[in-house]
């Protein structure tokens, strides 16, 4: 009897906690997801849409959705450098809500339906409003226009750094993502994403949007989108940007102060971008250090001079490139001069990925070396098409691709291609057989680890074999404020040796032969033997579609070539796959981790938000 007690008092204790529970989460009910769009306008402003997801269904008392923010209502010129939210509208369920401009938290739930309003907290600091109106699923789209947001450096760059929402929402939302575009004409240099757990990068792999994306479920109380986003505008399109009173390398500090991210990435990584004079000589004259030390200083004239100069020398060591050092007539033949060809395999002894880098100084080097492995690997047999079939989930549907590694068939020309290779091969199953889903799985940082190593290995590789001379010389970085991660290389370092400007040139033919293949008529034996070559050295190039649109004028192509063209470009399994694996590892490589610290100095979200 006692015995049964015990069980009915212990049954009745855990439905009483459920109910409870249930109850609980009832009374809020739950936050499905969060969409943010940001579009920087070309006056400095940015419009911003917001989609949340409510499921109000279990709302037994709150009466309406709220969101904190930092930010003033209403634009005054005067107070320069403030936030301003202005144009501020909200839509629940595809229609226009009513504007309450006497909003009152303490009205009824029936006297907010279909109303929304804005509530001024404090200084700097508003509440966006909006009545729930119904107690069902809810689709509420808020829409503002917010200024003095996009800043400018006092050494020229422009950027937006703001936090989508606020910190600790409740209910918890189950899903975050947003996304940046810019106007033509401006581009995004870089994208750092803080204070959640998730990602952030390219949207498309397109450099005039980004995205980011908290995992699924991973919300925290102090999670929030914080993300940064460095502007490249080199046409000035952007006006009425704020200035803040720092350098970029001040604000690199500012944001990174505490995050998963390493400082010395960030100028590698922006530097090497703008090796083509994004950072004009006229910018660093007219930077607020150098104009303050010119106003103070007994001799402005030398001052003038010698910083003349100093931007002279610095123009020369933005290009890292080991060409540098040739001969002008030569540098220029190299970079200018598109009427000599090379049409036969260059040396392949040597390190063909890192001469290469040596003419195309981009950012997307490495997703050329990684579309040149995959395209090599199409046309050898390793990857093997086997079927294509379209999956459907709830309203979705996508292709899915299968296909057969064979890792027998590999003919590896570096130490690189091997461990490549090891990546996707470890995304099969026992029999070598993987779909394009897994590639979802596929490791960017040992990518791009690889890559690096592989860099260090092939100068060491032509250093070896008398394609460059290493006279001992060192980068010596900067020190000047505005330019840190721009390097002087002392003349001692590393140089081309005249089998290597050889090399350089062959490649630099070549190149020029794929991107004007029909400018030349006769067509040769050694030519035909060559085509697989050409299709992997196109994307190595970074000149596939280029190629691919010269192959289509060409009214005499051979039955080989028509073959080797619709194995790469046409619409066969192994075309699609190799487009597909391409486009997968492409999209992947423009994105990283978000990190759940740092982010410091940024505009936007304040604390609260959620159901009330």
């Amino acid at each position: 009897m006692v015995k049964r007690t015990v069980i009915a008092v212990t049954l009745m204790f855990t439905m009483f906690l459920l109910f409870s529970e249930v109850t609980a989460l009832a009374s809020s009910g739950s936050l499905e997801s969060v969409h943010s769009e940001a579009t920087i306008n070309n006056d400095g402003t940015v419009d911003v849409k917001q989609t949340w997801k409510y499921n109000d269904n279990g709302v037994f008392d709150g009466t309406e959705h709220y969101i904190n923010m930092n930010a003033s209502y209403g634009y005054d010129e005067a107070a320069k450098g403030k936030e301003a939210i202005t144009d501020y509208v909200v839509y629940r369920n595809g229609m226009p809500m009513e504007f309450d401009e006497n909003w009152n938290i303490n009205n009824s739930f029936d006297f907010k339906a279909g109303k929304y309003g804005v509530l001024e907290v404090g200084e700097n600091e508003i509440e966006l409003t909006f009545g729930i109106t119904e107690r069902t699923f809810n689709e509420f789209v808020v829409e503002y226009k917010i200024h003095n947001v996009v800043k400018e450096t006092e050494d020229g760059y422009k950027y937006l750094h703001w936090t989508f929402l606020p910190t600790d929402l409740s209910p918890s939302p189950q899903r975050l993502t947003a996304e940046i575009h810019v106007q033509d004409g401006v581009e995004i240099d870089k994208v750092y994403g803080f204070n959640y757990e998730g990602q952030v990068g390219f949207l498309h792999d397109q450099r005039n949007a980004v995205y980011a994306e908290m995992n699924q479920g991973k919300y925290k109380d102090n999670t929030t989108l914080n993300i940064f986003t460095l502007l490249k505008d080199e046409n000035d399109l952007i006006k009425g940007t704020y200035d803040v009173d720092m350098t970029l390398e001040q604000k690199a500090k500012q944001i990174l102060k505490g995050s998963d991210y390493d400082l010395d990435h960030f100028y590698s990584e922006h530097f090497e971008s703008i090796a083509s004079s994004e950072y004009p000589w006229w910018k660093q004259l007219l930077s607020f250090n150098f104009l303050m030390s010119l106003l103070m200083s007994f001799f402005p004239l030398l001052l003038i001079v010698g910083f003349f100069g100093f931007a002279i020398t610095v123009a020369g060591a933005q290009r890292r490139s080991l060409i540098k050092d040739m001969d002008k007539d030569k540098v220029k033949k190299l970079t200018k001069d598109k009427s000599f060809y090379y049409r036969d395999e260059p040396d392949e002894s040597a390190n063909s990925t890192e001469i290469v880098r040596e003419l195309i100084v981009s950012q997307k080097m490495d997703n050329n070396i990684l579309s040149y492995h995959i395209s090599k690997w199409t046309s050898e047999g390793v990857f093997e098409y086997l079927h294509e079939e379209e999956q459907k989930i709830l309203f979705f549907t996508s292709n899915v691709i299968t296909f057969k590694l064979h890792r027998d068939k590999l003919n590896p020309k570096s130490r690189l291609e091997e461990r490549l290779f090891g990546e996707f091969y470890g995304l099969t199953d026992k029999n070598g057989i993987m779909t394009t889903k897994d590639l979802r799985r596929l490791s960017m940082t040992k990518i791009t680890k690889f890559i690096q190593k592989h860099k260090e290995e092939a100068y060491l590789e032509l250093e070896k074999m008398g394609y460059i001379v290493n006279n001992g010389g060192k980068e010596k970085p900067l020190t000047n404020k505005g330019t840190k991660g721009i390097t002087f290389i002392s003349p001692t370092r590393p140089t081309l040796t005249k089998k290597g400007e050889e090399l350089v040139f062959q490649h630099a033919g070549l190149k020029n032969y794929l991107e004007q293949f029909t400018l030349i008529n006769e067509r040769t034996s050694s030519e035909i033997e060559l085509w697989d070559y050409y299709f992997y050295m196109a994307a190595l190039y970074g000149i596939t579609d280029k190629f691919k649109e010269e192959l289509k004028d060409m009214p005499n192509l051979s039955e080989e070539g028509k073959r080797k063209y619709n194995m790469h470009y046409g619409n066969t399994g192994t075309s699609i796959l190799s487009n597909t694996v391409s486009n997968a590892v492409s999209s992947a490589y423009s994105s990283h981790s978000s990190s759940s610290g740092g982010g410091g100095g940024s505009s936007g979200g304040g604390s609260g938000g959620g159901t009330r």
